[in-house]
């Protein structure tokens, strides 16, 4: 069970800020997956990026998680400017700032579920045993207790995707990515996945999903539409620069 913290007033500093970012893949003919864009992700807050293949969903993700640079603009990371860092400052301040979880579990099928968490926490100076420990906490945290010496073979999807999240959850991010995450799954089990996502998400970490379909993204309480490399809508509505009422229009467009 996750445990439960307020989360983070909206006043605060946000855990990522993209201001303008846009990316530019050099042609011929130079393709823009995604138009400027602003987006704001604060502690708690659940937030799902919609769009069917193509709207540019993915890059966005890409580039707020910082594994993509932007061609224009500027991700902050808990207030600090990623773009003036060196490589191996940036990807220290993403390994104990941001967490990944993907469609496909990207799990060792050699080890055990307790095994695969702890990988989450190589590199990270942990010693053994306390990785050993905090492993076991996180599968404890997505309901896995009973499950800590099973192999990827010997649990079911639903199971193994819970096995993802914890290793993503170990490292304590203060945002997880999800991909979508339910898309190898059938409709009950991705439920329960959706379901243990707002729970993070509630404890304190805040929680992005990326998804094409309507109806899960229907759960979290803050979304954004993309389509063709802009966002189309926003909701709650957002006001625009300098707190004027927001636009109808596609962000970006000309």
């Amino acid at each position: 069970m996750i445990t439960s913290a307020a989360p983070e007033p909206a006043t605060s500093v946000p855990v990522i800020d993209g201001q303008a970012i846009a990316k530019l893949y050099p042609g011929p003919p130079p393709v823009t997956a995604l138009h400027p864009t602003c987006v704001r992700i604060h502690a708690g807050e659940k937030l799902a990026i919609l769009g069917a293949s193509g709207s540019g969903k993915s890059t966005l993700l890409a580039i707020l998680g910082t594994l993509d640079d932007p061609s224009a603009g500027t991700v902050l990371v808990q207030g600090q400017d990623l773009g003036a860092l060196a490589d191996a400052q940036r990807s220290a301040i993403r390994a104990a700032t941001i967490g990944f979880v993907f469609q496909q579990f990207h799990l060792l099928p050699t080890v055990s579920a307790a095994e695969n968490v702890a990988t989450g926490l190589l590199y990270t100076g942990v010693p053994r045993r306390e990785r050993q420990e905090r492993a076991v906490r996180a599968l404890e945290a997505v309901g896995l207790g009973h499950r800590l010496r099973n192999r990827p073979g010997e649990l079911s999807g639903g199971e193994q995707q819970r096995v993802a999240i914890a290793r993503s959850l170990v490292r304590e991010p203060a945002v997880l990515f999800a991909d979508e995450p339910t898309g190898a799954l059938d409709s009950t089990t991705g439920e329960s996945i959706i379901t243990l996502l707002t729970e993070i998400a509630t404890a304190g970490t805040a929680v992005v999903m990326v998804t094409h379909d309507v109806e899960l993204a229907g759960r979290f309480p803050r979304r954004l539409h993309l389509s063709d490399g802009r966002i189309i809508d926003r909701y709650p509505a957002e006001p625009g620069p300098g707190g004027r009422p927001p636009s109808t229009r596609a962000e970006g467009a000309p």
